[in-house]
């Protein structure tokens, strides 16, 4: 698949940690107001769905496939991005 940037070599990180205290979620999508169905006074809308996060511990897997030209500064770039990496 690489051709003449050599052999393929990957490297995989995989990292657990525990259930959130508050298990928000990150991953949200807008939502539209429903339309009003007119008068006065205050409205309540309500959502037809409650997004939840699944109850248990949390994994992570990084992974890094890389060319064996380019090897050396991609493993750099990989090591840099892990010891930056913020898990919320």
């Amino acid at each position: 698949m690489y051709g003449k940037d050599g052999d393929g070599h990957g490297r995989i990180v995989i990292f657990e940690r525990d259930q959130p205290e508050f298990p928000g979620l990150i991953f949200e999508a807008p939502l539209e107001i429903p339309k009003s169905e007119g008068g006065e006074g205050p409205k309540i809308y309500r959502p037809n769905q409650t997004r939840q996060r699944m109850p248990g511990k949390l994994f992570y897997l990084v992974l890094l496939d890389t060319a064996s030209s380019i090897e050396e500064p991609a493993v750099k770039d990989f090591d840099f991005f892990l010891q930056n990496l913020i898990v919320e």
